[in-house]
């Protein structure tokens, strides 16, 4: 199985075919434009305002209701809907440690607001209808997950700051020690530039909460084509069989049966991934 650095290698030598010109001149360090000021936290070099996109409504989709009692919910005076990268880290260090996904994705709120997509085009990619990768909308946030493959112990993060812009980090799971935000940036830096800007374009450098190391760029929402329903999901997290797939079947539960999950889309002004 290829390893994440060896996605990114290959996403690299693959841009001319898969990601266009704007995917090459990010390669190649040409995206960075100019800044903006400070923005929920987030410092940008130059003066140019981007207003935090609004939440957009959930699409109406009936819920799945879920009937298992949580194991690991988020301590008194802890949001259990981080609306902000400091928010998510803070419940992070606030859960029984070491932390694992399925514990962080139970002690979310519901309902849930998600979309997810069967795209592979991605340094998270899914691996078919029946794991597919997850974005969970919360506040600010859009978080995502994959139940299986190279992206499975990773938590992608982007909190937005506009309707077409956000900052990207990552974390590796389990956190077995308090973390703080540059952990979150610590493993996006890549040739002078960020490895989230192989795929999002216009890379400029920001702080968030006074923290350097962050990366904000283009946002980017999956095509209409790969998207995977909650009622899909929801029958694969029933029919998971956590003796041969102890792992997949941690993170489906955790997503699906612990209260309602809502289809939301994406907003419409941001680009679509190719």
């Amino acid at each position: 199985m290829p390893t994440r650095s060896g996605f990114f290698e290959v996403q690299a030598k693959s841009s001319r075919i898969v990601g266009g010109p704007w995917l090459l001149a990010s390669l190649l360090g040409l995206g960075a434009c100019g800044g903006q000021p400070e923005t929920a936290g987030l410092t940008f070099e130059d003066p140019e305002v981007s207003p935090v996109v609004a939440a957009a409504e959930p699409s109406g989709a009936a819920p799945t209701e879920g009937t298992v009692p949580r194991g690991c919910v988020a301590p008194k005076g802890v949001s259990g809907s981080p609306g902000t990268l400091s928010e998510v880290l803070t419940l992070i260090n606030a859960l029984p440690h070491p932390v694992t996904i399925p514990c962080f994705l139970e002690s979310l709120e519901r309902p849930l607001q998600v979309n997810a997509t069967s795209s592979v085009f991605s340094a998270q990619p899914a691996v078919g209808n029946r794991s597919p990768r997850v974005f969970i909308f919360s506040g600010q946030m859009v978080l995502s997950v994959v139940p299986d493959g190279l992206g499975r112990n990773f938590l992608e993060s982007s909190q937005l700051t506009s309707a077409t812009r956000s900052v990207k980090s990552e974390i590796e799971f389990p956190v077995d020690k308090p973390l703080g935000m540059a952990d979150a940036f610590s493993r996006i830096p890549f040739n002078g530039a960020s490895i989230c800007g192989l795929c999002h374009a216009e890379e400029r450098r920001v702080s968030v909460d006074g923290t350097p190391g962050g990366f904000e760029s283009k946002a980017l929402k999956p095509r209409a084509d790969t998207v995977v329903s909650v009622e899909s999901m929801r029958k694969e997290s029933l029919i998971c069989d956590a003796a041969k797939e102890p792992e997949r079947c941690a993170i489906l539960t955790a997503l699906m049966a612990h209260g309602a999950v809502h289809e939301r889309a994406f907003p419409t002004q941001m680009e679509t991934f190719f």
